[in-house]
């Protein structure tokens, strides 16, 4: 029985990427706080951290159809002291909300 090769993961745009040899690379991101935050939103290469209470939808998917909009919804609240973490086609922040 042949060894297992190990397998390394990276991001690329956005998404996992498993990769059969090391790659070695140095990340430094000054001025990132995710203290305190409870959502993180993914949107291309960024992330959005926020503090939020609660999180309402406006549109309803459709699979790889347009999405539909809707009555707004309650679909997160931090009651029980959770995070909320979703990949987002657009993220707009407007003072204090994060749409």
């Amino acid at each position: 029985m042949s060894a297992r090769k190990p397998y390394h993961f990276g991001l690329l745009h956005a998404r996992c990427t498993k990769y059969t040899k090391p790659v070695e690379y140095d990340r430094i991101c000054d001025n990132i706080t995710t203290k305190d935050m409870n959502v993180f939103l993914q949107f291309g290469d960024n992330v959005f951290s926020a503090r939020c209470w609660r999180g309402v939808a406006h549109d309803e998917a459709r699979g790889a159809d347009v999405g539909v909009v809707i009555p707004s919804i309650e679909v997160w609240h931090n009651s029980s002291n959770t995070t909320l973490m979703a990949s987002c086609h657009t993220v707009v922040k407007n003072g204090t909300t994060v749409r």
